[in-house]
This record gives C-alpha cells, sequence and structure tokens, in this order.
C-alpha cells in the first residue's frame, strides 16, 4: 500500500484573513470557509505537476471540510480513472477556529462536482439531527455536555444542523472543543480507518490510497502506524499563515 497524505495548511487560502486575529477566530461569518480562486488554482497545480503521473490511486480519503472537499474535487477530477472518493469525519481538522466547524455538510452533497463523492459516512453520523462535529468528538463527557446545550438552545432537533455550528463557535470562545490529547486519540481512529480501506478495498501491491486532509491531524501520522504504508506528503495549497 502506498500512502499519499495531500496536507491542507492552516487557513489553506480559505476565503478568511491569512492573518486571522482572535476576532476573527471567532468570527461565524468564517465557519467552514471555502477556498479561493488561488487555492483551487494550487489543488490543479498540484494535478498537473506531480498527480497526474502517478497511477492507481483507487481510493481518496476525504474530510467533510468545505474547503478539503474542493481541493479533493480540483485535484482528481480529470484523475483516470477516477477514484472512489469517500467523505471520513474523523480526517476534520482540530477544532478550534470558526473556520474548523464543519457546517451542514450534506448540503454539498447537492452540488454538482460533488455527486461522485461517498457521503455515507456523515449520512449515519447525523441521524437523528445530530451534528457529526459532535459525533465526532472522542471525549464522550465533551460530547454530553455540547449535545446538551444544542437541546437547550434548539427546541426543535431539525434546527440543530442549521444553528449548531454557529452554537458550537460561541462556545469556542470560553472553551475547547477538542484538546491535542483528543486530537491524538483522533487520529489513531483514522490509521486504523485507513488500514481497514486498504484491507478490505485494495486489491493489488501498487495501489494507492490518497488521504486529503488537514496540517495539525497529519502531523500525527508516521509510517509505523499505518501497515506497509509508503508515504508522501503534498502541500496542496500553500499559505501565508501557519
Amino acid at each position: 500500500m502506498h500512502e499519499l497524505l495531500l496536507k491542507l495548511k492552516k487557513q489553506n487560502n480559505s476565503k478568511e484573513s491569512v492573518n486571522i486575529s482572535e476576532q476573527l477566530r471567532f468570527n461565524s461569518d468564517y465557519i467552514d470557509s471555502p477556498l479561493t480562486d488561488e487555492g483551487i488554482s494550487q489543488s490543479e497545480q498540484l494535478y498537473e505537476n506531480h498527480i497526474k503521473s502517478l497511477q492507481n490511486i483507487k481510493i481518496v480519503l476525504v474530510s467533510p471540510l468545505l474547503r478539503a472537499l474542493q481541493t479533493a474535487y480540483h485535484i482528481f477530477k480529470n484523475y483516470k480513472p477516477m477514484p472512489w472518493i469517500v467523505v471520513i469525519p474523523e480526517l476534520s481538522e482540530f477544532m478550534n477556529t470558526a473556520n474548523d466547524i464543519g457546517n451542514n455538510t450534506l448540503d454539498y452533497k447537492k452540488l454538482i462536482e460533488f455527486k461522485n463523492f461517498d457521503f455515507q459516512a456523515i449520512e449515519e453520523m447525523v441521524k437523528d439531527n445530530q451534528l457529526w462535529n459532535i459525533s465526532n468528538l472522542v471525549s464522550s463527557e465533551k460530547k454530553y455536555t455540547i449535545q446538551n446545550i444544542l437541546e437547550m438552545r434548539c427546541p426543535l432537533k431539525k434546527q440543530i444542523q442549521n444553528q449548531g455550528p454557529y452554537i458550537l463557535v460561541d462556545y469556542l470562545k470560553n472553551n475547547y472543543l477538542e484538546t491535542p490529547s483528543d486530537l491524538s486519540k483522533r487520529s489513531i481512529k483514522v490509521r486504523d480507518i485507513i488500514n481497514e480501506y486498504s484491507t478490505n478495498y485494495l486489491q493489488k501491491e501498487e495501489e494507492k490510497i490518497a488521504v486529503v486532509s488537514h496540517a495539525k491531524l497529519l502531523q500525527q501520522f508516521i509510517p509505523e502506524k499505518l501497515q506497509n504504508a509508503q508515504m508522501e506528503y503534498w502541500n496542496c495549497c500553500q499559505s501565508t499563515h501557519s
């Protein structure tokens, strides 16, 4: 198995200030920001300069954050044959800014560019009007606390999907959604997921899995933790803020 870990640097040319201030960190206007035109161009250049020449990419595992979905689309839209692109909630970024809070991700499923993406894992997490961001937390105590806050502030459960991300940003002003220890534990789940896809769906040694995720999460990775893995890292989009 050969892993291609495609890393989105922090800010990743999403439509936010490149020098994000404390105020912008908690500005709900920046929830799940998309790529800028520059970010899209850099994703397409990565395909032309590197990915195009690589053969046997069978599976792409991608974070559900919009900038990651867009990056995966623009990297692989012309790759032949088209790989199976699977949206994996656990691949999301460390949640400590508004930009790292996923919006109503299933709305993205309706967009033409994502019509061939597999959103099944997200669909499973948002059953009963839950937020995938919260289902994704490794701390049961934190998950319980946040869910209670959401239910108190959203009398109707159907409101949670639309209002929930804004409530999470408000919560972040004085609290943590994740700790570094939580992120480390989540990265172990990610390794298990990658190994599972490799074991169950790759049939030949030369077949590859590409992972489109974020800097802080992928910094947790070391090759020894992935079975028979040979890794390459690519920065998909250049950023002036790390």
